[in-house]
C-alpha cells in the first residue's frame, strides 16, 4: 500500500486535473468561456500550493507529484478565466485567488519566522486540510439542488466516481504511512464523492 496506493492516487489525481483542459483550450480558441465554470480553479491553486508545501516539508514525493500538475494546470485555467470572464466573474476570481494565495503565503511566512510554536508538518498539514475540505465540500450546494429538483443533470458522474477512487487511494496511503493529514481529509472526500455518485444514480434521467 505504501507504493501501489499513491501511484494509483497520482494517476487518478492527474487525470482529474487534466480533465477540464480540452474545454479550457476550446474556450481560449473561441475567446469565450461558454460552459466553462472558472470558479473552482483558484481553489485548485490554493489547495495544490498548500499540499505541495506540505510535501516538501515532509519530503514526500508521492504527494508532491500530483500537486505540481494541479498547481500548474490550475494556474493556466485561472489565467484563462481571468482573460475571458466578464467583469463580475473576473472580480470574483481575483478575490478568491487573492484569498487562497494570502492563506498559503501567510502560512509560509509564519513558518519561516517561527511565529508559532508548531512544527512545519503540523502547520502546513492543518492549512492543507482546511483548504482541501473547502475544495471537497464545494459541490454540496449542487447536491442539495439535485435532491430538491430530483434532477442530476448538473452532476458529472465520471468526475464523481473518480473522486471516490482518488479519495480511497490517498486514504489508504495515509493509513499505510500513518499520516493523518493525508488519510483523514481524503477519507472524508471519498465519502462526499460517494454521496455525489449516489445522487447521480438516484436522480439520473
Amino acid at each position: 500500500l505504501k507504493h501501489i496506493a499513491p501511484m494509483c492516487g497520482i494517476a487518478v489525481s492527474v487525470s482529474m486535473f487534466v480533465a477540464p483542459l480540452p474545454a479550457v483550450l476550446k474556450a481560449r480558441k473561441e475567446k469565450s468561456l461558454g460552459e466553462v465554470n472558472p470558479l473552482p480553479y483558484p481553489a485548485q491553486i490554493g489547495n495544490c500550493a498548500a499540499w505541495l508545501t506540505y510535501a516538501i516539508c515532509v519530503g514526500n514525493v508521492y504527494v508532491m507529484i500530483p500537486n505540481i500538475f494541479g498547481l500548474v494546470l490550475g494556474s493556466f485555467f485561472t489565467l484563462t478565466g481571468l482573460s475571458l470572464a466578464k467583469a463580475e466573474m473576473k472580480a470574483t476570481l481575483k478575490r478568491n485567488l487573492f484569498a487562497y494565495v494570502a492563506v498559503v503565503s501567510s502560512a509560509i511566512l509564519v513558518n519561516h519566522l517561527k511565529l508559532l510554536q508548531v512544527s512545519s508538518q503540523n502547520l502546513f498539514g492543518w492549512v492543507g486540510n482546511i483548504l482541501l475540505m473547502i475544495y471537497y465540500t464545494a459541490p454540496l450546494s449542487t447536491i442539495s439542488t439535485v435532491i430538491k429538483t430530483k434532477n442530476a443533470d448538473s452532476l458529472d458522474p465520471v468526475l464523481a466516481i473518480a473522486g471516490v477512487f482518488n479519495g480511497l487511494f490517498w486514504f489508504a496511503y495515509g493509513v499505510a504511512i500513518w499520516d493523518g493529514y493525508v488519510a483523514i481529509p481524503n477519507g472524508i472526500g471519498a465519502l462526499l464523492a460517494s454521496i455525489t455518485s449516489s445522487c447521480w444514480l438516484a436522480f439520473r434521467k
